[in-house]
């Protein structure tokens, strides 16, 4: 958890700068790149739109249209993937986990952005929905509440952190100081989940 706290507080004074008020896009898939890199987001004040690396590229061009994205972290392994779909700013995160420059990191108000997630489109056009930290944070204390969730306890995230339902795993956990644990059933298959559990 140290470690953690120290890495996303590097790339959350990396993104500190005032900015405009779209979301930061992330490029990542379900592990721990995501996690840093949306805490990092959160902690400098700004709200982030989670991208499935494994998506046709239109639609990864489409949503960041739709979103008014100006700025992408990518994970390490999808970084030329980010500069191939975003003509505008692509940051590394490995870089913005380097910054050293400290500054103060802003108060968060419970009732703006913290995040917006496109749905699949099945129905007509993707739709983007947008959730506050104020609302985030209920449904995690309602979770680990019904749940009696603990540090001793442990959550996985098998699923692109562009499903809404990936916040819960990974939150839930961050706050009641629990294990997350992470495998991408996209690249394993189910198959793979038995060894794994």
């Amino acid at each position: 958890y140290s470690d953690l706290d120290q890495r996303s507080l590097r790339v959350a004074w990396a993104l500190a700068a005032p900015r405009t008020s779209e979301p930061i896009a992330i490029l990542a898939g379900p592990d721990v790149h995501f996690v840093l890199a949306a805490l990092g987001v959160l902690r400098a004040g700004h709200a982030f739109l989670p991208l499935d690396p494994t998506q046709d590229a239109h639609l990864l061009r489409a949503t960041l249209e739709r979103a008014q994205v100006r700025t992408v972290i990518a994970a390490p392994a999808h970084l030329s993937r980010a500069r191939s779909l975003h003509r505008e700013e692509v940051l590394e995160l490995q870089k913005l986990e380097q910054h050293e420059q400290a500054c103060d990191l802003p108060r968060i108000d419970p009732a703006s952005l913290a995040c917006v997630f496109y749905t699949s489109g099945s129905t007509g056009e993707p739709v983007g929905v947008r959730m506050c930290h104020a609302f985030i944070s209920f449904d995690v204390c309602r979770q680990t509440n019904d749940l009696s969730v603990g540090p001793e306890d442990r959550f996985d995230l098998l699923f692109s952190p562009a499903f809404s339902a990936a916040l819960a795993p990974v939150f839930t956990a961050l706050i009641c100081g629990s294990s997350l644990h992470f495998l991408d059933l996209k690249k394993g298959g189910v198959g793979a989940l038995p060894a794994w559990l």
